[in-house]
């Protein structure tokens, strides 16, 4: 599904300022490519939050592990691709972002959003343009490191997220927009390396809990690499279907 989704969005369209690379054949016929040989990286420290792992989450992380393993694919342990420092610098671009996306908002429309989205706003408004300079060129700076120690490896593993799915609303905070981005960020501390490092990753739900709720693990490739990220996605779903894994109700 993800490829031939691709395969739909693919292409230039006139006036993009950006656009990745042609690619020979359709993203589709890369899902019936077998991979090859890869070296995978992984790590499981959490990037933009000190918070700790659920073990549901670091067993996924595990057996996704030794799956690929037992795929032919060499396993190698690394340490974080970003420092910490990156996390405050990639808070700033967020922020001023937020408060780009509601400035033409009249003060009653900005009355109306939601809170957290009210709290990013003000920070982002408090930032100079000067600032934001630095900062859009400071996580440049952060993402060409990662991407330097990262090239090395044609995949790297991590969690998806922190903690199983959540109820709805458990980590939504309207009281206190800080501690709803805080809990976010913990919930999902390795995603946002991959917006800033500009890397195709995909999450592949692999392993289950007791009580039958998915937990995700990421693989992620180097920048304009996704027919070989499908490829691999592919072989793993071959060797783990999952596609006989319903919901209730279903």
């Amino acid at each position: 599904d993800a490829a031939a989704f691709l395969d739909v969005l693919a292409g230039r369209r006139t006036g993009d300022p950006f656009w990745a690379p042609e690619e020979p054949l359709p993203f589709l016929d890369a899902c019936e490519r077998p991979p090859g040989r890869l070296r995978i990286a992984r790590f499981i420290e959490p990037l933009i939050a000190p918070t700790s792992v659920d073990p549901e989450c670091v067993a996924a992380w595990e057996n996704a592990s030794a799956l690929l393993e037992s795929l032919g694919h060499e396993i190698v342990d690394i340490p974080r691709p970003l420092p910490v420092e990156a996390v405050a610098v990639f808070e700033t671009v967020w922020a001023v972002g937020t408060a780009m996306s509601v400035v033409n908002l009249t003060p009653d429309q900005r009355s109306q959003i939601r809170p957290l989205t009210r709290w990013l706003t003000e920070r982002g408004e408090a930032f100079s343009g000067p600032e934001f300079g630095l900062a859009i060129a400071e996580l440049r700076r952060y993402a060409a490191m990662a991407l330097e120690a990262l090239a090395p490896y044609d995949a790297v593993l991590t969690p998806t997220l922190a903690t199983p799915p959540p109820k709805v609303g458990a980590i939504r905070d309207d009281a206190d927009p800080a501690a709803d981005f805080e809990a976010q960020k913990a919930f999902t501390p390795w995603t946002s390396a991959w917006n800033v490092t500009g890397m195709p990753a995909i999450s592949l739900p692999l392993h289950w809990t007791p009580s039958g709720l998915p937990v995700g693990v990421m693989l992620a490739a180097r920048p304009a690499e996704e027919p070989l990220l499908l490829s691999l996605a592919a072989q793993i779903e071959d060797a783990a279907l999952w596609d006989h894994r319903l919901p209730p109700g279903w």
